[in-house]
């Protein structure tokens, strides 16, 4: 077979202009599919589709099936779980993604400003991530009860990780710095 002159690609071009294929077969659907597959597109052809492609916009039609495809989709974002569907999602969440089951779980400890937190599910003032700050259990260890939201705990030394009972003091919020009184022990405290 030789090679094709412009005069007969002229002609072809002339022939199929304004031409519509009509749909494949499913055997020549096979046979096209079997022949692209491994095929890659080099980045030129990819650059001159999408030049060709620039600009140009899905008719209502168009848009309607693609929406109604996808509804039947299984792994399609259009698609509406019934409520097992669900409920099973948020079992495998739960389950998966918190605590050692976490990725990047690191023991339960991380620090926060210089502050060493602790993760503690079932305190009933952890923070939203349930972690609670170790200064604060340390305290209520010593107090054996729980420290109100309103109560601060002070660092003696000034070192925010340094949680030993002999370094720190409960005080109250506006009395932070200066001498404060403890409204527990009634005792007088020189804050730093």
């Amino acid at each position: 077979m030789g090679t094709i002159t412009p005069e007969t690609r002229a002609k072809i071009s002339a022939t199929l202009r304004g031409r519509k294929l009509g749909p494949h077969s499913p055997e020549h659907r096979a046979k096209l599919s079997a022949s692209l597959r491994g095929h890659e597109v080099s980045p030129e052809t990819r650059a001159k589709l999408s030049a060709a492609n620039r600009g140009r916009k899905h008719t209502p039609e168009s848009l309607a099936k693609m929406s109604a495809a996808s509804m039947g989709n299984k792994n399609s974002l259009g698609r509406k779980h019934t409520e097992e569907e669900k409920a099973k999602m948020r079992r495998r969440r739960k389950g998966r993604c918190t605590g050692e089951n976490h990725p990047n779980w690191k023991g339960g400890i991380h620090r926060i400003n210089g502050y060493i937190m602790l993760f503690r599910p079932d305190h009933p003032y952890a923070n939203m991530h349930r972690y609670v700050a170790e200064h604060r259990l340390v305290m209520e260890g010593i107090l054996g009860r729980y420290l109100t939201s309103g109560e601060q705990v002070h660092h003696r030394n000034g070192i925010r990780d340094d949680n030993r009972p002999e370094n720190l003091q409960v005080v109250a919020p506006s009395n932070h710095y200066g001498e404060v009184l403890c409204p527990f022990c009634q005792g007088h405290f020189l804050i730093r």
